[in-house]
């Protein structure tokens, strides 16, 4: 299962994210041994990345808490439009799952 949800940002401003990762009971995934990884991409299909969102868990917090994040100098580089994104989920016992994916919408800045 996946959800589907968009992120916009502004060239040059800071992205910080936290999400909760729930299974379909409701009940908070615990992340604890897992590694994820997520990246924008001008398409799925691209090898190109735009944007490593640097996802982290939480292996504190039983609750399926990962933030992404990315600099005022990465995002300030990334050219303006919509792009797609996903983050994978691994465990140590080669359980792979993709439980969030989207839009990555990057808006111009007027402030520079």
């Amino acid at each position: 299962m996946h959800l589907s949800y968009d992120i916009e940002v502004i060239q040059g401003s800071t992205l910080l994210l936290n999400i909760n990762l729930k299974d379909t009971n409701d009940n908070y995934i615990d992340l604890n041994g897992y590694s994820v990884r997520g990246y924008v991409r001008s398409n799925y299909s691209s090898s190109g990345i735009l944007l490593n969102l640097q996802p982290q868990v939480h292996p504190s917090f039983i609750s399926g808490l990962i933030t992404l994040s990315g600099s005022q100098d990465d995002t300030a580089t990334m050219p303006c439009g919509t792009w797609v994104y996903d983050i994978e989920c691994s465990g140590s016992d080669n359980y792979v799952f993709k439980p969030l994916r989207g839009y990555f919408l990057v808006e111009p800045e007027s402030t520079r």
